[in-house]
């Protein structure tokens, strides 16, 4: 991708975290998110990913460091304001139907009457192929469809920066595989900037324009691998050789081999 969207929307510059007693999490990390781009952050367990995504949803404060949104430097506040954050595990609240789960964002800024909020809420699950399930409970979904219904929650929130934890962690290799597609399609049409963490290789590059490595150890270089595979993308990609050579470098990224 290239033109429209180059612009750096979001930027964390020399960010510095640790939890009190501990030795630091963070340690100078930097690295720039591209307006419409979809950015899948990955590293060894334990380097932070979880941390560094929360710092930049505002949940937490960095000990050192500088957050930039749109070049201006973004406090706590202001990127609990301008970012949307969906955690890996299922939020949903089990004594709300799936319409009433998704109006929750609306109703949390209490901008717009309950007509208002239901008509957008309604034509959101449509488009994400939940009109029918809108009056089912959390528990009579499946797995895949919880996370469409979190997906959709999230989404119905306008702000410029999209924060995915770990989305698919909790789901079984084929309904993950359907998730991706479903995924795919979604973002081809919102074209939201992303900030994705994941463990599996595949969905990285799948998913993304711009794989950052989060390094193993604390105060050295997060490195960023485009991935330049047009878009619209098939899941038939990961077969491709060219598809495989990524893998190769990304996994010696991982591995802590020579960088690239």
């Amino acid at each position: 991708m290239s033109g429209e969207g180059d612009a750096n929307v979001f930027v964390a510059d020399n960010i510095c975290f640790g939890f009190p007693g501990k030795r630091s999490v963070l340690d100078q990390v930097t690295f720039a998110l591209k307006e419409r781009h979809f950015h899948v952050l990955v590293g060894p367990s334990g380097a932070g990913k979880s941390t560094l995504l929360k710092l930049c949803a505002g949940l937490l404060n960095a000990k050192e460091g500088t957050f930039l949104l749109n070049g201006s430097a973004a406090d706590c506040s202001q990127r609990l304001m301008q970012s949307v954050y969906m955690p890996q595990s299922d939020t949903l609240l089990p004594w709300r139907t799936v319409l009433d789960n998704v109006m929750l964002t609306l109703e949390l800024q209490g901008k717009q009457s309950a007509e208002e909020m239901q008509e957008r809420a309604m034509a959101l699950l449509d488009s994400f192929g939940l009109r029918d399930c809108a009056d089912a409970y959390p528990d009579q979904l499946s797995g895949g469809m919880k996370q469409r219904v979190m997906f959709a929650r999230t989404m119905l929130k306008n702000v410029p920066l999209l924060l995915l934890d770990e989305p698919f962690s909790a789901l079984d290799s084929l309904t993950r595989k359907q998730m991706q597609r479903w995924l795919l399609d979604v973002w081809q049409r919102d074209r939201r900037t992303v900030l994705m963490v994941t463990h599996d290789i595949d969905e990285a590059l799948l998913l993304a324009d711009t794989v950052l490595v989060l390094p193993s150890e604390p105060g050295e270089t997060v490195q960023a691998l485009e991935v330049t595979f047009a878009r619209p993308r098939s899941f038939e990609l990961i077969y491709e050789p060219a598809f495989v050579e990524r893998k190769r470098l990304l996994e010696h990224m991982l591995l802590g081999g020579d960088n690239l």
